[in-house]
């Protein structure tokens, strides 16, 4: 078996904060020959949980799809960051590492690119559409590609641990526009459009469901 495939995934649990009608948390999820997962997101009104598919290491590919499912009663809308490390040791020191030592990523994401989610250039990916109650987003992530890390001149990627991890925003998408306007300004601090069409009262109140959402970015 290479070496590449010595990276050991396993799942961090981290503290989720709860305000108010919006949910703010945190998901942990990380690459290794096994792989566990539970996760919430929770307020009274909202509640995303993170739903996982993962594989083995298939040489240097580990399948890892990743989508979230509003379990909670209310539409909402959300927004994904993600952070990653790789953590080295030897001995009894342990070294934290880039994931682009050479300029070129160690561990590849292979992000979903069928516009359910954009990017907002703030570190943000916003879910394009309002998440209903018992609805599920499409996957935002379907592996995570190490097969770099043969490429590398620093040998340590290759037995180094991996952790991937996904910090979630939600905010509750009233039917009332300026409601969810100033909501999603107060939270997420950005706004959005709806793609091909004006954006009103009444197109909001009778079709937000179905709506395809813009938005602008945020912080």
């Amino acid at each position: 078996m290479p070496e590449k495939k010595r990276n050991i995934v396993k799942i961090m649990s981290l503290v989720f904060l709860v305000i108010a009608a919006v949910g703010i948390g945190v998901t942990g999820a990380s690459i290794s020959h096994r792989m566990e997962l539970t996760n919430q997101i929770r307020t009274p009104t909202v509640s995303v949980e993170v739903r996982e598919e993962v594989g083995s290491v298939e040489d240097g590919l580990k399948t890892k799809k990743v989508k979230f499912e509003n379990t909670g009663n209310a539409d909402v809308f959300l927004r994904v960051s993600y952070g990653e490390t790789w953590t080295y040791q030897e001995g009894e020191q342990r070294m934290i590492l880039p994931n682009e030592p050479e300029g070129k990523e160690a561990a590849v994401k292979n992000w979903n690119t069928d516009g359910s989610w954009q990017e907002g250039g703030d570190g943000w990916f916003y879910y394009t559409r309002v998440l209903k109650p018992k609805e599920s987003t499409p996957y935002i992530l379907t592996a995570v590609d190490f097969r770099r890390t043969a490429e590398l001149s620093d040998q340590r990627y290759r037995t180094a641990g991996y952790e991937l991890y996904f910090r979630t925003e939600t905010v509750q998408a009233s039917d009332q526009l300026e409601a969810a306007l100033d909501a999603v300004g107060a939270v997420f601090e950005t706004s959005f459009q709806v793609k091909d069409q004006r954006l009103t009262t009444e197109l909001w109140k009778s079709s937000k469901d179905s709506l395809l959402l813009d938005w602008r970015g945020g912080n």
